[in-house]
């Protein structure tokens, strides 16, 4: 006798081409269907987690002008250099990860990005 299926526990997903894709406009919002599609799962025990290259403000602004009732478990942003959690019905970074993220950019910002800035010498 075969296992019945276990139902997912988490739906990630992206935006541009994904969740923003087909022919539904306007781009700045989650299509209906696909927003009655998230309250489905969660309504069944599964959460769901934006997982994009745009920043946490723009997703949460999209989710919030989004037919959509439930809310994100994360937003992953900025290549997944930003992680946050909804405390209180906002978006909070959650940490040490940001933290140490925003320290790694800064790292390789100094070591790679300021050395080019700092050319000494006649100009181009």
């Amino acid at each position: 006798m075969q296992a019945e299926p276990v139902f997912p526990k988490l739906f990630v997903f992206d935006l541009d081409s994904t969740a923003l894709g087909g022919d539904f406009e306007p781009y700045s919002r989650l299509p209906d269907p696909f927003s009655a599609f998230l309250d489905k799962l969660v309504a069944r025990g599964c959460q769901w987690v934006i997982n994009s290259a745009w920043g946490i403000e723009g997703q949460w602004r999209l989710v919030q002008d989004s037919a959509v009732q439930s809310r994100p478990l994360y937003l992953v942003g900025g290549f997944a250099l930003q992680l946050c959690e909804l405390a209180d019905g906002t978006p909070r970074k959650v940490q040490p990860y940001t933290a140490e993220m925003e320290a790694e950019i800064h790292a390789i910002g100094r070591a790679h990005l300021r050395p080019i800035f700092d050319i000494r010498g006649p100009a181009c």
